[in-house]
């Protein structure tokens, strides 16, 4: 405690906030000049205002989020077992991303995925690049909207704890689900 207390005081005496028993201690040979004092404390207000302001000015321009038509084609493909979402801030936009964990009755996590991806061309999706057995992206440019289905991983819900608690507390069965995450499809990325 007295270490603590003997380095505040040396830290105050820097800036030359110390009281007069400390300068009668011999302290006061520490402390800074009036204007080093003043760049000290300009310096530290500048660097507060900075960080603070950094965080309450910003301000979202836009906010970006599939509609209900795209989420209800994702719903009708199979069983939903759990679904979520969030927001993912960047420069002053924020996208929403629903996740869903969907068993579609395969015997396999590939066949789901495979599956998954039929039923959703069938509706209009067209897949986009190359289709793996684990994972396919596609898009809806009708319904404006960008998805990615995934074999079924919890470490995939890494940012939707509640998903990966409901169905561990659930005991709901994942070995063959997929994992959808749908959001808005700003063109070619």
């Amino acid at each position: 405690m007295e270490i603590h207390l003997s380095s505040r005081r040396r830290v105050m005496s820097m800036v030359g906030v110390f009281d007069g028993e400390s300068r009668r201690q011999g302290l006061a040979g520490h402390a800074l000049s009036a204007r080093a004092r003043w760049l000290v404390v300009s310096l530290l207000a500048a660097v507060t205002t900075l960080t603070m302001g950094c965080e309450t000015t910003r301000s979202t321009t836009a906010t970006y989020q599939v509609t209900p038509a795209a989420l209800d084609e994702v719903r009708s493909i199979g069983t939903v077992q759990a679904e979520s979402a969030v927001e993912i801030d960047m420069d002053d936009t924020t996208d929403i991303m629903n996740t869903f964990v969907i068993d579609v009755g395969e015997a396999s996590a590939n066949a789901a995925t495979g599956r998954s991806a039929k039923l959703l061309q069938k509706l209009g999706w067209e897949v986009m690049g190359e289709q793996r057995p684990w994972f396919v992206t596609m898009k809806s440019t009708k319904l404006g909207a960008l998805l990615t289905i995934d074999s079924f991983q919890a470490v995939h819900l890494a940012s939707h704890p509640g998903m990966a608690d409901t169905l561990k507390n659930g005991s709901i069965e994942t070995d063959t689900s997929v994992i959808v995450k749908v959001e808005v499809y700003h063109g070619n990325q």
